[in-house]
Order: C-alpha cells, then sequence, then structure tokens
C-alpha cells in the first residue's frame, strides 16, 4: 500500500479543477476557503493556472500532472468535482502518480 505523509504546518497544497472550474465559486468564497488553510491550518495554498477556468481536459490534467510532479506540494485538493472527472482518466500518467504519492481530498 502507498500512503502519503501527514500534512504539517508550511506544507504545499494544489488546488485543482479536474472537473469544474472555480468560476462558479465567488471570490468571497475562494477568499474565505483560502483564509482558513493559510491562516488556520498554516498551510500553502498554491491554486494551479487553469483552475479558475473551464478548461480543456488536457489543461485538467496538466495541472493534475504539475501537481503531483511538484516535490513542494504535499497535499491536492479538488475544488469541485464529479460530473466531468472521468474524462481525464484515460490521459492520467499513473506511473507518475504511484512515484509521488500525496494526500488527494475531493472527488
Amino acid at each position: 500500500m502507498i500512503r502519503a505523509a501527514r500534512l504539517k504546518p508550511g506544507d504545499g497544497v494544489a488546488i485543482v479543477a479536474p472537473s469544474q472550474s472555480l468560476e462558479i465559486i465567488s471570490d468571497e468564497n475562494i477568499q474565505r476557503a483560502i483564509s482558513v488553510f493559510q491562516d488556520d491550518f498554516r498551510l500553502k495554498i498554491i491554486i494551479m493556472p487553469n483552475t479558475r477556468r473551464n478548461e480543456s481536459i488536457e489543461a485538467r490534467v496538466a495541472d493534475l500532472h504539475a501537481a503531483f510532479g511538484d516535490p513542494n506540494i504535499r497535499a491536492i485538493f479538488s475544488v469541485i468535482g464529479g460530473f466531468n472527472c472521468n474524462e481525464i482518466l484515460p490521459y492520467l500518467d499513473y506511473e507518475l502518480i504511484r512515484q509521488n504519492p500525496k494526500i488527494f481530498c475531493g472527488y
């Protein structure tokens, strides 16, 4: 079994949108969520480049691959899950993911 390390204060957390982008969430709610993770949990939030707009499959996969490949990112949180996520499955680099275990939160 592959297990990711626990999060510690100062760890980087990537925010990705494998299904729906942040464009449907108000800036106020986005800032409130970032504030909780940064101020209360002392985590470093990194919003991946394609997370704020509704992007192509390739862009969504690129964000996930970049997050898994970055050693400074210890966890990956999905902003909105569901409906379109299954589109990206054939394009994922499962070896990259296996070699870089991280906490993944979302659906």
